[in-house]
């Protein structure tokens, strides 16, 4: 995690990627967390010291795992699909909200392997999807149905995601491959707010 702090846009609080931004440590949090004990106010977020403190040897930076199937499937991938697909924001450049019924055609005829163990959903209820089914469309649906419907700068910045993915969940991964991932998330949240103006974007 980082020390990146927050900014309101209307009513949501947003995250901008700033790659140079200080990482969190072990003593940083436990530093913060004390300090908001005793201010009686939160410190970068911490309000007290952590349970899992108080076991010596857990480590509260690489002790923690983070829930990828939720971050990047219900909250980046369907942020993208709502932009993509809903009618509130059919007029942004990005919009392809009047092709949403050739998307989900081609997404409904899709006949997926037994690997996969359910079966893609109705893009025109892409807001009721499980986290597992928003990852099925990153992975394996959402690059063919988008080829040629998105406009090549979105297609192309979406792609890094969808590469990167690819490498990270696979089960072996080189540092060369390791790398290349590592590159195209930083391409990917680079090129984000220039894509789709302002929006929350930070894993």
């Amino acid at each position: 995690t980082c020390t990146i702090p927050g900014t309101y846009i209307g009513h949501n609080m947003t995250w901008q990627y700033d790659p140079s931004a200080t990482l969190r440590t072990h003593d940083c949090i436990t530093s913060n967390a004390e300090d908001a004990i005793k201010n009686r106010n939160p410190v970068s977020g911490m309000k007290g010291v952590p349970v899992l403190a108080m076991h010596k040897p857990f480590h509260l930076v690489y002790g923690m795992v983070i829930d990828v199937l939720h971050a990047v499937g219900v909250g980046t991938v369907k942020m993208l699909l709502n932009c993509w697909f809903s009618k509130s924001k059919q007029r942004e450049r990005y919009s392809i909200y009047h092709k949403l019924g050739s998307c989900d055609a081609k997404l409904m005829t899709i006949a997926v392997p037994s690997v996969i163990k359910r079966p893609p959903k109705s893009l025109t209820e892409h807001n009721k999807w499980k986290a597992i089914e928003y990852f099925s469309w990153l992975l394996y649906y959402s690059v063919p149905i988008l080829c040629n419907v998105l406009n090549e700068k979105c297609y192309r910045h979406y792609c890094l995601l969808v590469i990167s993915f690819h490498i990270l969940l696979s089960e072996n991964i080189t540092q060369d491959l390791l790398l290349l991932a590592e590159e195209c998330l930083h391409k990917f949240y680079v090129e984000h707010p220039n894509v789709y103006k302002v929006l929350n974007q930070h894993l």
